[in-house]
Formats: structure tokens, sequence, C-alpha cells
């Protein structure tokens, strides 16, 4: 109960969050807000043109599967017939042969 409770509030706070950025379609007449706020139309200062990379650090979060798979094989033979793909362990021998032997050409 505690936590039902716990993320009804988040909800709410994310509504009136989504509500200050003028990200909240209203679904019924009481939601809506009779001064919504202007638009900025035109302003092209602000456009993301995807303008090539990123020199400033970039902060972002990663979240992985909090249960972990069990029993997987930890070699690349067994992997391959896990995954039903014989060839792997050959496949990832010749990765790593490339990846560490930049100088060479390969087919």
């Amino acid at each position: 109960m505690l936590l039902t409770n716990q993320r009804l509030d988040k909800l709410a706070a994310a509504r009136v969050d989504f509500k200050a950025r003028g990200m909240f379609q209203p679904r019924f007449p009481e939601d809506v807000d009779p001064d919504p706020p202007p638009l900025h139309i035109g302003d092209d200062d602000n456009d993301d043109d995807d303008g090539g990379g990123v020199d400033e650090e970039v902060v972002g979060d990663v979240y992985l599967a909090q249960n972990p798979i069990r029993n997987l094989p930890l070699n690349g033979a067994n992997v391959g017939a896990y995954l039903a793909v014989p060839q792997l362990q050959d496949l990832i021998s010749r990765f790593l042969y490339q990846q560490s032997n930049t100088d060479c050409d390969f087919p």
C-alpha cells in the first residue's frame, strides 16, 4: 500500500511537471488551463539541427536489468552452441584479431 501511494505521488508530480512544461494534453475539461502559455513560433535560435558532435560532457544514466539471466555458458564455443551459431568462436577470434591488428587489410 505504501508503494502504491508512493507511485501515485510520483505520477501526480510528473503531471504537474508536464503541465508546467506544456507537454500535457488534457483529457477532461477540468484539466484545461484557461490561460495557456504563449507559443514561440519562429524562434530558430534554439533549434536542434544535429550540427555535429557534442563538445561538453554528456551526463546520462543507464539502467540494466535487475535480474541476471542464469546458467548461461561462459566460453565462445558453448555460447555458440547455446545461440545455435556454431562458428561464433571463430568469429570472435577474427574480430579480436582485427581489432588488435588495425594496420592490416582484411577482406
